[in-house]
């Protein structure tokens, strides 16, 4: 597993986002809870319920209700998230308004500092969210993404989304990890040992 090192010294990591944005239509969907992708035949979709009066494929306002990791949504101020997110263990300011913020959902203390088993990281512009990676062990909970938890099997994620619209064999801190993407759609899940290790989503 990916684990990231906190030491005593810094008290803090450097997180590296990579999302990839697409253009192209979105498709909405009646299936599933309201907030929440499922699959649309060759695609996801998103109910959107009652939250978009008039749906406009080509905008993104078609899957923003769906953007979210437990009450962590896009677009989200962070004041609003931090009333309810606790544990927050790095702060790196960026240029133009931009800042990410790690917290800790799980971990343990170690000899050198903290290893840390699962956390969110989260990218704010003006302080409010653009990007959300939720990553590592398993979180009970409801820190979930359209009813997918980390450590899900690939096979309930298929079952949910279908399949990705692209795969990617890569290799991270000498793990085997396989990249599913959701294009048009900024959603990119990474798979470990056939289960769910990280969640990604921005805002395009």
């Amino acid at each position: 597993m990916r684990d990231v090192l906190i030491t005593v010294i810094t008290g803090m990591i450097c997180l590296c986002m990579s999302l990839t944005a697409y253009a192209g239509k979105y498709a909405k969907t009646s299936s599933g809870p309201v907030g929440e992708f499922r699959s649309a035949g060759n695609t996801l979709g998103c109910n959107v319920g009652s939250f978009v009066e008039n749906f406009n494929s080509n905008s993104i306002d078609a899957y923003m209700p769906c953007m979210k990791i437990g009450h962590v949504a896009i677009g989200a101020s962070r004041s609003h998230v931090e009333r309810k997110l606790r544990g927050l263990i790095s702060k790196r300011p960026e240029k133009n308004g931009k800042e990410t913020r790690v917290y800790v959902i799980n971990g343990k203390r170690v000899k050198k500092g903290f290893m840390l088993e699962s956390y969110i990281a989260i990218e704010y512009q003006d302080d409010v969210v653009e990007s959300i990676q939720l990553t590592g062990k398993p979180v009970y909970g409801k820190l979930k993404f359209s009813s997918l938890s980390l450590g899900d099997p690939v096979k309930k994620i298929k079952k949910i989304f279908g399949n990705p619209t692209s795969t990617q064999e890569v290799v991270i801190d000498d793990k085997k990890i396989t990249l599913y993407d959701y294009a048009p759609y900024p959603v990119t899940l990474e798979i470990e040992r056939n289960r769910l290790y990280t969640i990604r989503l921005s805002r395009n």
